[in-house]
């Protein structure tokens, strides 16, 4: 919207914005950025330009789609590749550190920020690439804040249609979206502020697969490789050999399934512990929504559960969650929570984690689609496994658990800087606390 003045007409909003940075502010729209060679604005290519099926390849240059992008940044590990032929072809949506990434289609209004060292990359039509030009007039990180916040969300809210079955904010719509520009050094200091947060959440990231990882080592090592049992003190058993003293049972004698349903729109006003499949996509950190928002029955959490996706096993869905309010956590019932029984709560974790289990369950999937596929739990209950000595379930508890609440500790810390981050984002953009007083606030929990 523009006034008949020709500049861009300023929402109330933005004035108080402008009033708060003591008027040095400038207010363009994305268009007007993009005539004065600040950003450039591309989406991924359509047509004959997109990468062929032929073209996708296990080692290449990232194909970055909507649900590569989770809480802020992008999971390169798990996009699909390209080759060097459909990376000559294409003609934008080619990406590189630095950059500030929107989804516009489907899933509207989801960010990343990429890493300055991250990796060229290119993106598929769902996917808008930001990338500031001029850094004498935006700091790039603090045009991904700016953009994660409700100044910019709401305006792309706004401007979202319906493409046939999906929502959809063409390049058009977004470059009519106004962008402001407080002071340089301003914007720096936001972004450095916001960025700590992000920074601290990022290395608890990094430490907890690092713990993962060594988790799923020590149970691989155990209870699959069986290493240090000597070949004399194998026996033979229906699932091949296994170490003397151990049996072959099922899932349900080492863990029991939890199916206690409740319905929390009975309780409207009481906000819940809602651990969901898009939670656990978008962070692993469950949602806090009202009963009155819910509509449909959940299952209860115990505090030591483990939650396995009956949903597209073919993606490993595994939670450990940290239940902070027992009486408050539920689940979506597309997951199925396994309690322990015979084992500890580490090793019912790992054995849902391992990859022969992970085959079994989709083995067992039915649907009539790929996107849509499910298990059933009671079968999952009765899926053959080798059921280890009670020594080996308590010596391989005593070592897990303390990895295990390591995750669970920075995974907490994660959470309390997220809401923080999300605390100060819209009062630091509108200039409505200034950077000292988030300084401080960002030091108490550090």
């Amino acid at each position: 919207m523009r006034s008949d003045s020709g500049k861009p007409s300023i929402p109330s909003v933005f004035r108080q914005m402008h009033e708060n940075f003591n008027g040095g502010v400038s207010f363009q729209t994305v268009f007007d950025w993009q005539k004065a060679g600040v950003m450039r604005v591309e989406d991924g290519n359509h047509g004959n330009d997109r990468p062929r099926s032929d073209e996708f390849v296990a080692e290449g240059t990232p194909f970055v789609r909507p649900p590569n992008l989770i809480a802020g940044r992008v999971h390169f590990s798990e996009c699909d590749h390209i080759n060097q032929v459909a990376l000559k072809r294409v003609r934008k949506g080619v990406g590189r550190g630095g950059d500030v990434l929107l989804t516009h289609r489907a899933t509207v209004g989801r960010m990343a920020f990429v890493p300055e060292d991250g990796p060229q990359f290119v993106t598929n039509p769902g996917v808008t690439v930001y990338r500031v030009l001029n850094d004498e007039i935006f700091d790039n990180r603090y045009l991904y804040y700016f953009m994660l916040s409700s100044h910019f969300q709401d305006q792309l809210a706004a401007r979202t249609g319906d493409n046939s079955t999906f929502p959809y904010v063409a390049l058009t719509q977004q470059r009519k979206l106004l962008v402001p520009c407080p002071p340089l050094p301003e914007q720096r200091r936001i972004a450095a502020v916001l960025g700590a947060l992000d920074d601290k959440i990022e290395l608890n990231r990094k430490m907890n697969r690092t713990l993962e990882e060594m988790v799923q080592a020590l149970f691989k090592s155990w209870f699959i490789d069986f290493d240090g049992v000597p070949p004399e003190d194998l026996v033979a058993s229906d699932l091949g050999p296994i170490p003397r003293r151990w049996q072959v049972g099922n899932v349900r004698r080492l863990a029991k399934l939890e199916l206690e349903s409740i319905k929390p729109a009975d309780s409207p006003g009481t906000e819940w512990e809602h651990y969901s499949i898009p939670a656990f996509d978008d962070g692993a950190n469950p949602a806090a929504d009202h009963g009155d928002s819910i509509k449909s029955s959940k299952y209860v959490v115990p505090p030591d559960a483990v939650l396995v996706s009956k949903l597209n096993p073919q993606i490993r869905r595994v939670w450990m969650p940290d239940v902070r309010r027992a009486d408050r956590a539920i689940c979506s019932t597309e997951f199925m929570p396994f309690r322990p029984a015979k084992a500890g709560r580490a090793f019912v974790y790992g054995l849902f984690c391992s990859e022969g289990m992970q085959a079994e369950i989709c083995r067992r999937a039915t649907g009539s689609t790929g996107s849509r596929q499910r298990v059933k739990p009671r079968e999952v209950e009765a899926i053959t496994v080798v059921e280890p000595s009670a020594e080996a379930l308590n010596r391989f508890e005593l070592a897990a658990r303390p990895l295990h609440e390591k995750r669970l500790l920075n995974r907490a810390q994660s959470r309390t800087l997220a809401e923080l981050r999300n605390t100060l984002l819209p009062k630091l953009i509108s200039g409505e606390i200034r950077v000292p007083e988030a300084e401080e606030a960002a030091e108490s929990v550090a």
